[in-house]
């Protein structure tokens, strides 16, 4: 028999238990009297804000944790947010209002009382998209998606009385701390939740979607020194649990089910890392066009592949990663025409940087981007062949 698993509700990536809503609405109408008149006016202006009234709870050995999280996301109130509704789907909102709540009497337990209310959009002509700005809000919605497909598509099951195999977990920690960057940010302090709670599936989620986020977030910031890879390893993990995937069949009930969860959490994790990926590409200033269009054919490929593996039955999750598709692709594909083209130069004997941007640019102060784009192994030996950027080259 399955287990019972309790309805989520994410709100900017947080998952708790869903209780009960309630939706307010109706029509904006001023009245106006008149004297001597016994028939008003009634002049209508327009939908009122929707309002979400929604009650839900944090439970189980990680709950204060999540508690704070669930406070800091209402608390933010500087950016939409995405809350995916258990009946109502994905809703752009802004939290106007909470209420937590917590009982001596009852641990490991916090009782929260919320009011949204409906974002819209900014009235008013702009001559501006900010497309990057765009594809992190596109995230947003898809992360929600990614959690909630994995907590629909996996269960309990008899034997092992276990959400997902500890051991995959361990595989995915394991992954994780590999990655290029992992020893300057720590991964592993990021990863309690994964193998702490196999049985908890938004634990699970929140975790593998937390690490990946914040590794983003941190190469967007510079907080991480990168090499060749702009995406830190990130763009690699999109392909882990191909062994998983391969050890994981099986006909009987039971093992259909881990097969199932197995499908679940590597969906889950690639599908995080895609949107990490999506993310950091969001963030960077390219400073040619080939690196741009180089990124652009790679998120592409990786977005490919995310849409098809959700063609099958899932509906939502499938609709936010098109979304994502096409408007990551767009922001890329509008930065490579703005950008210089990287074209070759040559040089009878190996010059200074100094030397060779005021000869290529007639602008010594760019001897530094000389030297980042050649890999130059010290500022007075740049190599005899390299690369410049096209804008403003004299010959």
């Amino acid at each position: 028999m399955l287990g019972y698993i309790a309805l989520p509700v994410i709100w900017r990536g947080i998952a708790f238990r869903f209780g009960n809503y309630a939706l307010r609405g109706g029509r904006r109408v001023a009245i106006h009297e008149f004297p001597t008149r016994d028939d008003p006016f009634t002049e209508h202006l327009g939908r009122k804000v929707r309002q979400y009234r929604l009650r839900g709870h944090i439970i189980g050995p990680l709950w204060e944790a999540s508690r704070d999280a669930l406070i800091s996301a209402c608390e933010d109130s500087s950016q939409v947010g995405t809350l995916v509704h258990p009946y109502l789907g994905p809703l752009q909102v802004r939290c106007v209002d909470y209420e937590v709540a917590e009982d001596k009497d009852n641990g490991l337990i916090a009782n929260f009382d919320f009011l949204f209310v409906e974002a819209g959009e900014q009235p008013g002509p702009s001559s501006f998209i900010n497309t990057a700005l765009s594809v992190l809000r596109q995230v947003e919605i898809v992360i929600a998606e990614v959690q909630s497909a994995f907590m629909i598509g996996v269960a309990l099951v008899q034997a092992p009385a276990a959400l997902i195999s500890v051991g995959w977990c361990t595989g995915l920690v394991g992954s994780l701390t590999a990655l290029p960057l992992a020893s300057e940010y720590s991964l592993a302090s990021l990863l309690p939740g994964i193998v702490a709670t196999p049985t908890d599936p938004a634990a699970t989620a929140g975790a593998i979607v937390g690490v990946t986020g914040a590794y983003a977030q941190a190469i967007v910031d510079g907080t991480l020194s990168l090499a060749s890879d702009q995406t830190g390893g990130l763009a690699d993990l999109a392909a882990w649990g191909g062994d998983i995937l391969a050890a994981n069949t099986g006909s009987t009930p039971t093992l259909a089910q881990q097969a199932a969860n197995a499908q679940a959490t590597v969906d889950l994790v690639r599908g995080a890392a895609v949107a990490a990926v999506a993310t950091v590409y969001a963030g960077i200033d390219w400073t040619s066009a080939n690196a741009a269009a180089a990124a652009r054919d790679q998120l592409a490929a990786l977005l490919e592949d995310r849409t098809a593996a959700a063609a099958a039955g899932q509906d939502a999750l499938y609709a936010a990663w098109q979304a994502q598709e096409s408007i990551a692709l767009q922001d890329l594909a509008q930065r490579v025409q703005q950008l210089p083209q990287l074209v070759p130069y040559t040089r009878a004997a190996p010059p200074p940087a100094l030397a060779l941007a005021y000869r290529l640019y007639q602008d010594a102060t760019r001897a530094t981007q000389l030297v980042q784009l050649n890999d130059a192994p010290h500022p007075l030996f740049m190599p005899t062949a390299g690369r410049a950027l096209a804008a403003s080259l004299s010959p």
